[in-house]
């Protein structure tokens, strides 16, 4: 838990973080810092999309049980998402078929799919939907904020999008020595990323990256972990998600 809280916070300050800019290379530019935050919505402000469809694969490392070695746990979301409105299909580390799962925010009511009938919940949806971003956050924040190299305009299913170049190898070593100084450990990635022109929110990542797995009090590293992040956001403004009852 102290390890999370660390991360969780450092991730902040490098998501709000404005550094050195380039006509190439934008270091913790405004355009990628809240692009994550404009796609979900916050507690004060709405996404900037009405409705959209999510797809999400997170292989991430994590520690062993007795924190001897390090393995990885993958989860693959399909999402669509209206509004206050969630309509949910995950598949959960070591299994392969999803479970289903409805958040319907004007009533605040969530719903699950147990044994082929419709169960409601109390929290264990929104839950679960509210913990992916935070492993996304670290690694996205980490790699943004050091380097990303801006490619031009692509689409992204139909829309107008702003490609970045992601990669830590490029970035100033001094500014790579700064962030290991926070006790981040040691942390590479690589991949690209996809900001919507019109909105600055956050339509595509493809990251890969390697990062120190501390144990439990994080006072040690297990080992370097491997993970990747694929994300997609399609069909923006047009989903629809109702009460399955």
């Amino acid at each position: 838990m102290k390890r999370f809280l660390m991360v969780l916070l450092i991730a902040t300050l490098l998501l709000t973080a404005c550094g050195a800019k380039s006509d190439a290379v934008s270091t913790g530019s405004d355009d990628l810092s809240g692009a994550l935050n404009l796609l979900l919505g916050t507690t004060d402000s709405p996404s900037v999309f009405d409705s959209y469809h999510l797809e999400l694969v997170l292989d991430s490392p994590q520690a062993n049980d007795d924190y001897t070695a390090v393995v990885n746990e993958k989860i693959s979301i399909s999402a669509d998402v209206a509004g206050k409105n969630i309509h949910i299909l995950q598949i959960d580390p070591g299994e392969t078929t999803p479970k289903e799962g409805y958040i319907i925010g004007d009533t605040e009511k969530e719903y699950k799919l147990v044994d082929g009938a419709w169960q409601e919940m109390m929290g264990q949806i929104a839950l679960g939907w509210a913990m992916w971003p935070m492993q996304v956050v670290m690694p996205y924040a980490y790699t943004t904020s050091v380097y990303a190299g801006k490619l031009g305009t692509e689409e992204v299913d139909g829309r107008k999008a702003v490609a970045y170049e992601l990669d830590t190898a490029k970035a100033d070593p001094a500014v790579l020595a700064g962030m290991e100084a926070f006790g981040l450990g040691k942390f590479t990635g690589t991949g690209k990323v996809w900001i919507d022109k019109e909105t600055g929110a956050l339509l595509k990542l493809q990251l890969d990256y390697t990062e120190d797995v501390f144990n439990a009090d994080a006072s040690a590293v297990v080992a370097p972990g491997t993970g990747s992040i694929t994300m997609e956001v399609t069909k923006v403004g047009q989903v629809t998600v109702t009460s399955p009852h």
